[in-house]
């Protein structure tokens, strides 16, 4: 155990010991072992120091935090009725995303699965859906209410201002089959206001 001295009474114990050694008050071979374990305190890590990374990757994350939030979802189509060509030529078509805004209340997060995809204008009922410890894992089916279908599955991550949801899946659209992936990423801008 370290006697709390610091170093440098230690040092000053230690110096005095070396010229005693070496006017032979006694052996200098014994000078080591009696510096060593009189002054000599083994650095040591308080145990709660130790565990910190541990206790903070343990932490939960904070839920969403209401206010304003902007979000935004992106789409690749990978094929359309199997074909690569034709899902290429159909992304062309599709108009550029754009973000939307809307005013999130400790009500509406309550429940946060409404909340993804709804800037791609799809109600989606999910099967699986975690959001903890700042992961999200979600598996669900969706629609736009004027008969397209699809089936997602994704995860992601999130904190009190921000998430990343990362997805792929399988739609219908009238005769056309889609396989896709995307992202719906979100971030809080504010207190809410009118948009």
């Amino acid at each position: 155990m370290c006697d709390g001295r610091g170093a440098g009474g230690g040092e000053q114990r230690g110096g005095l010991t070396r010229r005693l050694a070496m006017r032979g008050a006694y052996p200098a071979d014994d000078f080591d072992k009696r510096a060593a374990s009189r002054y000599r305190c083994p650095m040591r890590i308080p145990r709660l120091l130790a565990a910190l990374p541990l206790l903070l990757a343990a932490a939960p994350a904070p839920p969403l935090m209401p206010g304003a939030w902007r979000e935004t979802v992106v789409f690749a189509l990978d094929s359309v009725n199997g074909s690569e060509e034709l899902a290429q030529r159909m992304a062309k078509a599709l108009p550029n995303p754009e973000p939307r805004d809307a005013c999130l209340t400790a009500s509406d997060l309550r429940n946060p699965q409404g909340i993804f995809l709804a800037g791609a204008e799809q109600s989606c009922r999910f099967a699986r859906f975690t959001m903890a410890d700042g992961r999200i894992d979600a598996a669900g089916d969706c629609s736009d209410g004027h008969g397209q279908t699809m089936h997602v599955e994704g995860n992601g991550t999130y904190t009190a201002t921000g998430y990343d949801f990362t997805f792929q899946g399988t739609g219908q659209t009238g005769k056309l089959a889609l396989a896709f992936r995307g992202r719906d990423s979100g971030r809080r801008i504010g207190i809410c206001t009118a948009f």
